[in-house]
């Protein structure tokens, strides 16, 4: 590996371990790092880097790549989740059981072209009943911050959260009539999303995954 590379690898594996052993309690069952995200967003170099020192392995699948990680706490399992959207969701149901944390990787560069697309599977995740249920952290990394046209987090979440606030108004209006019971949204009508108010602890981070 090229060694002007190691300074982002060890900046990379740092923060991530960091705010993991962070978020870590007494659940011993909670072990899985669920890392998702739209194709090229770069997770999957996140994921090798995080395992393997070596931002430069990728894997071209429609299955999990899984791996394990062992802190001084706890055994983690990390599992690279595909991007493609007919298979995402069924792995990510495999494993949501047993999830401690989801490790969500945007591409900062096209965020602003992808924000529809990203938002809905972001949406998604924070309404899911089980990720609820079990407490489930959840780490946004904005991803290819050594690009001069990467958005930084300020911008990120301001894009983020006006696409989520358009989907609950779209979802919620579709919805009407049915049973309100049965329908999962982020904010009760009326209320303006924002991170602060999510039902999952929500962290946002910059890295720069280089492969």
């Amino acid at each position: 590996m090229d060694t002007v590379l190691y300074p982002i690898v060890i900046a990379v594996v740092v923060c991530f371990v960091t705010v993991i052993l962070y978020w870590l309690s007494v659940r011993k069952r909670l072990k899985n790092v669920l890392f998702i995200g739209a194709c090229d967003s770069g997770k999957t170099t996140l994921f090798s880097s995080i395992l393997y020192g070596n931002p430069s392995s990728t894997f071209t699948s429609l299955n999990e790549n899984v791996g394990n990680l062992k802190t001084d706490k706890k055994a983690l399992v990390l599992v690279d989740v595909p991007g493609h959207d007919k298979v995402r969701n069924e792995i990510i149901h495999k494993y949501k059981s047993d999830t401690l944390a989801l490790v969500f990787v945007i591409d900062s560069k096209s965020i602003q072209s992808d924000v529809k697309d990203v938002a809905e599977f972001l949406y998604n995740i924070l309404v899911d009943k089980v990720f609820i249920k079990n407490r489930v952290k959840l780490l946004v990394a904005c991803n290819k911050q050594d690009a001069t046209t990467a958005k930084g987090v300020s911008v990120v979440t301001h894009l983020l959260e006006k696409e989520l606030n358009t989907l609950t108004f779209t979802r919620t209006g579709a919805l009407a009539g049915l049973d309100q019971s049965t329908i999962s949204t982020l904010t009760k009508p009326g209320v303006t999303f924002t991170f602060a108010k999510s039902r999952l602890p929500v962290d946002f981070v910059e890295i720069s995954a280089t492969n």
